[in-house]
């Protein structure tokens, strides 16, 4: 009994012996088998050497193969498109086209390479298509939308982007769709100064986003915005009136050419500004009935007109007044010159014109008006034309149109005496 059991154990452990030894010639010792490694990337080498040249590889007609080969079963069980090399050598090409480049296949170190025979290959050859890499630098302009609140301006040509271009490298077909280089921002309610850093984006001719490969690359992707915000003031302007000469200022019409202007600068500044204007001044003694004056815009600094305007023109039409012409002859040397100087005019009488209310115009005589001549500072002989300062003794209304000029010549009052010694 022992030994038929015995047997049966001999038996058993012949049998998977014998298993285990075709198990390893199978796998191991067994001479060939075949095998398929797919979706092996297929790499294209050469690229440093293209940019030097100007060149860049856009497309190539297959980026993955697979292999059928006849190896071992032990070799083949280590292959995978992960250690598997597939390259296709650019280095050579010189210039833009398309080129068919064949494949080299690198086995990994771990196996032998003269035990692996490659029966077929899913690609036999590569074909490439080389560009011209070039450079374009394209101005960056700002896309704005809203409006900045009420009483406020926005000016797009006073925003500052920094940078203000953007330069894009790749191939140049990539670059031409490129026409614009934008960046965006809504100005609504704004009514500050802004400075913000904006992302950049490369735009065609219609404003629709260019996404560019991984063969482009660009200076920048972001720009600094400085954008001014000015406060806005609606200005009257005004002319200023100084009576004289008879006129008053209700007498005087003043019409101007600008009536108002819009002006813009800082808050700080207008603020401190009044709703009037005033232009420049009119002395009423120097207008006669009409009469035009223009005069420049000068604003405060930091004040500028965005109305457009440089100079306006005012119309002064006096009326209401009564002129009248007196000759007078009464006439006054005061501050005679020191020493032995002597002054007596050499203008006898003189045409004063004169002007006010009709009534106190009609009242007046000549007697009523004289006209002194100062000397001072005259202390030498000779002819002079002096002004004459017109004296209207009665009639506080009425004034003087224009000036007068007097003659005076100033001489040595008698000989001096001189004694023997």
């Amino acid at each position: 009994m022992i030994k038929t059991h015995n047997k049966i154990l001999t038996l058993l452990l012949s049998v998977l012996a014998a298993v285990l030894l075709w198990i390893y010639v199978v796998s191991s010792v067994a001479p060939e088998t075949t095998g398929t490694v797919g979706s092996i990337p297929i790499t294209v080498d050469g690229g440093l050497t293209l940019e030097e040249r100007g060149l860049v590889v856009t497309d190539q007609s297959a980026s993955r193969m697979s292999l059928e080969l006849s190896t071992s079963r032990s070799i083949l069980s280590k292959l995978t498109a992960e250690n598997i090399r597939i390259t296709a050598d650019a280095s050579k090409i010189q210039e833009a086209g398309e080129y068919s480049l064949s494949c080299k296949v690198t086995f990994p170190d771990t196996v032998n390479a003269n035990e692996i025979d490659i029966i077929r290959r899913s690609v036999d050859m590569v074909k490439v298509t080389v560009d011209k890499l070039e450079s374009k630098t394209i101005p960056i302009t700002l896309n704005w939308t809203g409006s900045v609140k009420d009483g406020y301006l926005f000016e797009v040509e006073t925003v500052v982007l920094d940078p203000a271009e953007v330069t894009i490298t790749g191939p140049k077909a990539e670059l031409d769709k490129v026409s614009q280089a934008v960046v965006n921002y809504d100005i609504s309610d704004l009514d500050q100064t802004t400075i913000e850093v904006l992302p950049l984006s490369l735009c065609d001719e219609e404003g629709t986003e260019v996404e560019l490969s991984e063969l482009c690359s660009a200076s920048v992707d972001e720009t600094m915005m400085t954008m001014p915000i000015a406060r806005t003031k609606e200005l009257k302007l005004e002319v200023k009136l100084i009576e004289g000469g008879g006129v008053k200022a209700e007498n005087a019409k003043v019409t101007l050419d600008v009536e108002t202007i819009h002006v813009k600068g800082a808050a700080t500044v207008l603020d401190q500004m009044e709703d009037t204007f005033v232009v420049g001044s009119i002395d009423l003694a120097e207008v006669l009935d009409r009469e035009e004056r223009t005069f420049e815009l000068t604003l405060p600094a930091g004040v500028s007109n965005i109305s457009g305007e440089t100079e306006v023109t005012a119309t002064i039409v006096v009326t209401g007044v009564l002129r009248a012409e007196f000759n007078v002859s009464n006439i006054e040397i005061v501050n005679q010159p020191g020493g032995n100087l002597h002054a007596e005019t050499s203008t006898r009488t003189v045409k004063v014109m004169i002007r006010g209310a009709t009534s106190e115009v009609r009242s007046m005589t000549v007697n009523d008006i004289r006209i002194l001549v100062d000397l001072t500072g005259y202390d030498q002989t000779g002819a002079y034309t002096v002004p004459g300062r017109v004296v209207i003794s009665k009639f506080p209304g009425v004034g003087v149109v224009g000036t007068v000029e007097i003659g005076v010549t100033i001489t040595h009052s008698g000989e001096v005496d001189f004694e023997e010694g």
